[in-house]
């Protein structure tokens, strides 16, 4: 039983995150949830959906820099100007039965207005 209420813990987290990525940086078809890889093409972050079809940043400049490898990057950042973001990705193989998301985790700065 408790493994259950970690992995909703998780699945409900990664699903959060998604969300926040689909609002403040979404992509030009479908959403983050269904990504199952990132990878970096001529300075382009662009993202693999579950369906194998490809899809890309609706601004493609909020891509700032990835870490690791261009087709398997361990860390994507993105800006909008007033909030950055660290994505974590995991990068082992998923099975049919596992969540899709390559997301492991979301590290999130924003710049508060003073005044």
């Amino acid at each position: 039983m408790a493994n259950s209420q970690h992995f909703n813990e998780v699945e409900g987290k990664q699903v959060l995150a998604t969300e926040f990525l689909d609002h403040q940086f979404p992509l030009r078809i479908g959403t983050h949830a269904e990504v199952s890889c990132y990878l970096v093409y001529f300075e382009h972050l662009m993202a693999i959906r579950t369906d194998g079809t490809t899809t890309s940043l609706v601004t493609p400049s909020q891509f700032q820099d990835s870490d690791g490898c261009l087709d398997g990057p361990n860390v994507v950042s993105l800006s909008d100007g007033s909030t950055h973001v660290e994505i974590r990705l995991c990068n082992a193989p998923k099975s049919a039965q596992e969540h899709h998301s390559c997301i492991q985790d979301v590290r999130i700065d924003t710049v508060l207005a003073t005044g």
